[in-house]
């Protein structure tokens, strides 16, 4: 199943209690609903911040980090953390943090907006993270080849086994029969 491309948007999933005036009014004292809530954060632009009530939208474009936030576990966005990637200090990581960009692919698809934010070196650190996941992708290809490539050997390794075992069988039943003319032939003289 492949993800939705929401590399430069980071939903985090709460629960809010929200006080039910209905209720409050009927019970004498305030009540309370506990309402699933959504953050919503844009890389880039640490200031456009949506908070609302959970969409079932919501849930069905950022599932893994609903079904996390069911689950009472960290949620986490898909894609290689600017925190683990060689090419940025720490400082450089922990700014880009701050900013909302959490992986090398939300830098990647940056806008220009976003990309402001950033400061100087933006454009080349951009190009850099671009550069970087398409030298991934073509490891990765590499890498695919190299594992079907082993099956297959794996396979041609297999069969040869096979002719070698069907070769003694037939050397075998050869032998046999040759034992049995023989015997048969003593037995008629």
């Amino acid at each position: 199943m492949s993800e939705p491309a929401n590399n430069g948007i980071f939903p985090k999933f709460y629960i809010k209690a929200m006080k039910n005036e209905a209720k409050s009014t009927a019970a004498g004292h305030p009540v309370f609903d506990e309402i699933e809530m959504v953050e919503i954060r844009i890389a880039g632009d640490p200031k456009n911040v949506v908070t609302r009530k959970v969409r079932e939208n919501d849930i069905e474009r950022w599932h893994k980090q609903y079904a996390q936030f069911k689950r009472k576990e960290e949620q986490v966005s898909s894609g290689y953390p600017v925190t683990e990637w060689p090419a940025l200090s720490r400082g450089e990581a922990a700014t880009l943090k701050a900013l909302n960009i959490h992986t090398v692919e939300a830098l990647a698809e940056l806008p220009d907006s976003g990309l402001q934010n950033i400061g100087m070196g933006a454009r080349e650190l951009q190009k850099k993270a671009v550069a970087f996941l398409e030298a991934a992708k073509d490891s990765g290809a590499v890498e695919r080849q190299r594992q079907e490539i082993e099956k297959q050997n794996e396979t041609i390794a297999q069969q040869a086994k096979m002719l070698e075992d069907l070769k003694a069988e037939i050397e075998a039943l050869k032998a046999q029969k040759t034992t049995r003319k023989k015997k048969e032939s003593k037995e008629a003289a």
